[in-house]
């Protein structure tokens, strides 16, 4: 079998699930390519490029004017060639947004590739761009136009008038967003229906899907999952080391943040608001910008954005407790890899997020701006681990929030090496 995948960039979160899928394929024996757009490892044994540089960033100009999907012919021309070559079983498409595709130029390939080779499609849905008219994501907007009813011959539902194509990625000068979705609309279900499945990391993914365009074809939830060899509770002179790397008091309990940017959806300010009434806790955001870092109030902690994973692992370790009260997201990595490291969750109850922990592992708000109600679940869990230094190991069962509970739930169900399994195992049976 010979799987071929694209994606915008190898690196990421999409990028290590492109990758971690292909290296368990080449281990089964399977022929494996990746392409994506934009690449940090430049042996293309490991990934293939679509474009460059410059090709990028006329695309990127392009799409400030309601063009996102409508450059890089030249390059996608070429990737059209390399595809018919290959002859894959399996196209497995991530985030085919980010200036990099030509959109109709690669739809016209993946029709010919599955009606004359066989070939099976497979969207993964990591965020929702590819049934809106634009935006990767909607629900804080509370935006339904997207979504078609199941009798929509008219086609009276659709997107237009937009109220975020100019503030959020990938952003437009101009309101194009009708046009584009009735472009990807008819690009999405150009694809024999037999020929095409999606693939959502979350319940909640696969719910809207159902309820866009794209409900017509079978949709498959397979959650994301992260290396639970990197992501693993870490020694405490590590965990120390680390800390002492930057500057981060230990007599306190850690309440930790992380994201790969801090933008207004991940909520920066409940984090300074939460340093003012957390006295007892030490409140530490990762990922920052170094501007952002610069402004941060004298109670808070940061650190800049890390490729290193490993100390990203005794951050995780080091905290008392995640915080991610993000607005939304379709199934975020971050909660994964602190449940991983043994570190409980507080996490938002919006989008694919409450269902990542369980009443073991970590508290859903109900109200994901509210510090006060932030502050209250932080608390609850610190005296849940406060319990355990007292009781007995044969009360242990008794008390929530343990390393051993959260790690358990990690390994269970967001282990990347079973996910990468349950991709192939849905390429095989397509084949």
């Amino acid at each position: 079998m010979t799987i071929v995948q694209i994606n915008v960039s190898d690196y990421g979160s999409t990028g290590a699930i492109m990758q971690t899928v292909q290296n368990l394929a080449r281990c089964k024996g399977y022929t494996a390519v990746s392409f994506a757009g934009r690449r940090k490892n430049t042996d293309e044994e490991k990934t293939r490029p679509v474009g460059n540089t410059i090709d990028t960033y006329l695309h990127a100009l392009l799409a400030r004017f309601g063009g996102n999907g409508h450059g890089s012919k030249r390059a996608t021309e070429k990737l059209s060639e390399e595809l018919k070559e290959i002859a894959p079983d399996t196209v497995i498409l991530h985030n085919i947004h980010g200036y990099y595709l030509h959109l109709e130029t690669l739809f016209a390939t993946l029709k010919e590739l599955a009606e004359k080779k066989g070939t099976h499609i497979f969207f993964v849905l990591h965020d929702c761009w590819s049934f809106t008219g634009g935006c990767a994501h909607f629900f804080a907007e509370n935006c339904r136009k997207w979504e078609c009813a199941e009798n929509d011959s008219a086609e009276k539902n659709h997107c237009g008038n937009c109220n975020v194509c100019r503030k959020v990625y990938p952003k437009s000068y101009i309101d194009t967003t009708e046009k584009e979705f009735f472009f990807k609309k008819k690009l999405y279900t150009s694809l024999p229906r037999e020929k095409v499945t999606v693939i959502a990391p979350s319940q909640w993914v696969a719910k809207e899907t159902s309820k866009s365009f794209l409900g017509q074809y079978e949709t498959k939830v397979i959650p994301n999952g992260v290396n639970i060899e990197i992501f693993k509770p870490r020694p405490i002179e590590e965990k120390l080391a680390v800390l002492n790397k930057y500057g981060v008091p230990t007599d306190k309990p850690i309440v930790l943040g992380v994201a790969s940017v801090w933008d207004e959806r991940k909520q920066p300010g409940l984090f300074k608001k939460l340093a003012d009434i957390a006295k007892d806790c030490t409140v530490l955001m990762a990922g920052l910008s170094k501007k952002q870092k610069n402004n941060l109030p004298e109670n808070v902690y940061g650190i800049c954005r890390t490729e290193n994973a490993a100390e990203l692992a005794c951050l995780y370790s080091a905290a008392s407790v995640l915080l991610d009260p993000t607005l939304e997201d379709t199934f975020p990595l971050v909660p994964l890899e602190a449940l991983a490291c043994g570190t409980p969750v507080v996490t938002s109850p919006v989008c694919g997020c409450p269902e990542q922990v369980d009443h073991l592992t970590g508290i859903v708000l109900s109200n994901p701006t509210s510090v006060n109600e932030a502050y209250r679940a932080v608390c609850a869990v610190l005296n849940e681990q406060k319990k355990s230094a007292s009781l007995s190991v044969k009360e242990a069962d008794k008390i929530l929030f343990t390393t051993e509970l959260c790690r358990s739930r990690a390994l269970t169900l967001y282990d990347n090496y079973k996910m990468a399994l349950s991709y192939i195992e849905l390429a095989e049976e397509a084949l």
